[in-house]
């Protein structure tokens, strides 16, 4: 079947001519102001707006705010220049508690230009993302929570890569993350310290490698405390990533054998497990202790405060720093694991 034909958008359009200019040397260090590219080139005010989001997109050129005049990071194909990209997934108004802070403390540690980079982080599209910053020109690359593949292809395609937060093997870049294994074995001891004896980690089926490597780690933590372990009831399942789904295996687990302490890998569980909590005419932490492995915003406004987990904002952002310096000195690719930062909080308490 013939593909129609679709005549490009007017951003499009000015996109690529901007591009072609900056290829072409014409436009070096910061273009002109958006006012001057509406004369220049007859379009609106949105047009303008839309084409340069579109080429900050691309990792072509920064936006420097308020009526600055946009900056271009890097030109046509060539030699990888000086700067570093910050690749992630999500954008930094998306991004909360220590997500966000880490971005922040990145760009202040790397040596610059740097050049924030959104794109997204699923499989299909590995391509697409290796081609994006390729296209900046940058030669150094900080990858956050991207796929192994990506890191890998970067750094056969020659840039400096290092890869922060991303789980598995990158082969050929050094990677620096928050050890998952301490986050889960570090919120049982908490539990157990308090005193309690049963605690349950509800986990999500569409990861059966890390559900597969928690029940490993709880069963490793129960049998060194010397406690009985039922991993039906101490790791039960969520058929989906759903709410409903999380609803349905909390309050399964309810009727069978109830946890005195739960452990939520993240801010969605946190929330599912207490609405069950509050269906069913429970209280933390009188009738149920709950920790959870990470932090939000929303925690400083919470009642009773969570028991939480924080990523080491300086410590990981430094880290990430060090290892981008190796790899440019040709050090071998190297795995460091940081240890999370425990935050007390009144949702953990002794069992009843």
């Amino acid at each position: 079947m013939e593909t129609p034909f679709r005549p490009k958008s007017e951003p499009h359009q000015l996109a690529e001519e901007i591009r072609r200019r900056i290829d072409a040397g014409e436009y070096a260090g910061r273009l002109p102001g958006i006012r001057r590219l509406m004369e220049r080139f007859g379009v609106t005010r949105t047009c303008v707006e839309a084409a340069l989001g579109q080429l900050e997109s691309a990792g072509v050129l920064t936006l420097a705010g308020g009526r600055r005049a946009p900056e271009v990071v890097a030109g046509g194909a060539g030699a990888p220049r000086e700067g570093t990209v910050v690749l992630h997934a999500d954008p930094l108004e998306r991004r909360t508690g220590d997500h966000r802070e880490i971005l922040l403390a990145l760009e202040a540690a790397l040596p610059g230009p740097v050049l924030r980079l959104s794109l997204p982080a699923g499989d299909d599209m590995a391509g697409r993302v290796v081609e994006r910053v390729l296209e900046t020109g940058c030669r150094r690359v900080v990858a956050m929570d991207h796929a192994p593949a990506v890191v890998a292809a970067l750094a056969r395609a020659g840039r400096v890569v290092v890869a922060a937060g991303t789980t598995g093997d990158t082969g050929t870049a050094s990677q620096v993350a928050v050890s998952h294994e301490l986050l889960v074995r570090g919120a049982l001891r908490k539990a157990f310290e308090a005193g309690h004896r049963r605690v349950s980690f509800p986990l999500w089926r569409r990861r059966p490698e890390v559900a597969a490597s928690v029940r490993a780690w709880m069963a490793d933590e129960y049998a060194r405390h010397g406690y009985s372990h039922s991993p039906r009831f101490d790791a039960p399942e969520a058929e989906g990533r759903d709410p409903q789904a999380l609803h349905r295996t909390l309050r399964e687990l309810l009727r069978h054998t109830p946890p005195t302490a739960l452990v939520a890998s993240d801010f969605a569980q946190w929330l599912g497990t207490v609405g069950v909590l509050g269906e069913a005419g429970l209280r933390l932490p009188r009738d149920m202790s709950l920790l959870c492995l990470c932090s939000a915003p929303e925690w400083e406004s919470a009642t009773p405060t969570p028991a939480h987990f924080r990523l080491p904002v300086r410590e990981l952002a430094e880290a990430v720093a060090e290892a981008l310096a190796a790899a440019e000195r040709g050090a071998p690719p190297r795995r460091q694991m940081i240890a999370p930062e425990w935050v007390p909080g009144r949702s953990l308490g002794p069992p009843r």
